[in-house]
């Protein structure tokens, strides 16, 4: 059995300082700042949607944009410490402190004190499910019960940190994504392309690398030795956290997939239309140029139809 004499549960300092210092900035743009900064950073054609919303989508938005600050924030400062500290890979379930991921994860902790109160008082008291689902509800949930795993006691350090990394770099494309549809650019180009690499970071960080990583953590804990009770329950925690994460991961794959196969097909339905009408203009301007006459420039035709948001990831 291994040596369990160095587990203990323990607070760094540095979470009484990040953690309610941005527990109160996230609340404070969301209630003061978010408005503001929307109506500054948008033209004026965009700042008359933002007037036409109602109450509960404003709310969205300015949620949207306090989740948008957390998952660039969280992911570059855990890719800092995975960078930078070399031992996170020689313990990978034992107990391991870093100054960074305690820091990173209590300011994941201090959005997710904003997020979900928030959240449950839409789904939960107001019943607005068409803005907040319930698996959203349930995986912020287990996010924040492995947030607190690692806080009290370190332990699977890299195994949470990559998992954190994927589903938050994810969130890079979703947030935007979502943020663009509420801004009527459904059918953009940008909205397009944001969707593809949505579907494509989903694919390759929640599920490929998440369940690469899952392998991995089970052949760790198959070889994994202590002699103390309290580091097996808080690793075993851990792995059944981990597990329910990339449980919920799989279950909406089914749903980004078919709703990224309807958001192909009405992009293919939209490149043979605008082909069929710039084809015949193109023609004309041809056969006038044949016999000698300057054809008038052929006007743009664009047409658009609705893209599918594939929510819930």
């Amino acid at each position: 059995m291994g040596d369990g004499s160095a587990f203990r549960i323990e607070l760094q300092r540095v979470i009484f300082v990040v953690y309610p210092v941005f527990t109160l900035l996230f609340w404070f743009l969301y209630w003061r700042c978010w408005a503001r900064v929307t109506r500054y950073l948008f033209g004026s054609r965009r700042a008359r949607v933002i007037d036409g919303w109602s109450t509960l989508q404003h709310a969205c938005f300015y949620a949207n944009a306090n989740s948008c600050l957390h998952a660039c924030g969280v992911v570059i400062l855990l890719c800092v410490m995975m960078a930078t500290d070399s031992s996170l890979w020689s313990e990978r379930l034992h107990p391991h402190r870093n100054n960074i991921g305690h820091a990173a994860m209590s300011f994941s902790l201090a959005y997710f004190s904003f997020a979900i109160p928030w959240q449950w008082r839409l789904f939960f008291c107001m019943g607005e499910r068409d803005a907040v689902n319930l698996p959203m509800v349930m995986h912020h949930v287990i996010v924040v019960l492995g947030i607190l795993l690692y806080l009290l006691s370190s332990v699977c350090a890299p195994y949470g940190a990559i998992a954190f990394v994927c589903m938050e770099f994810t969130n890079w494309m979703f947030v935007p994504f979502t943020m663009m549809s509420q801004l009527g650019m459904e059918g953009s180009t940008a909205h397009q392309v944001v969707g593809v690499m949505l579907v494509l970071s989903f694919v390759s960080c929640r599920i490929i690398i998440c369940t690469w990583q899952a392998v991995k953590f089970t052949l760790d804990l198959s070889e994994f030795a202590s002699d103390s009770g309290g580091e097996w329950a808080f690793v075993l925690m851990a792995y059944v956290v981990y597990l329910a994460a990339l449980c919920l991961s799989w279950i909406w794959l089914k749903r980004v997939l078919l709703e990224c196969h309807a958001g192909v097909k009405d992009l293919l339905i939209q490149i043979q239309k605008n082909r069929a009408s710039v084809s015949p203009m193109r023609q004309d301007a041809s056969h006038s140029r044949r016999i000698g006459i300057e054809g008038a420039p052929p006007q743009r035709t664009s047409v658009t139809s609705p893209t599918r948001t594939p929510s819930g990831v």
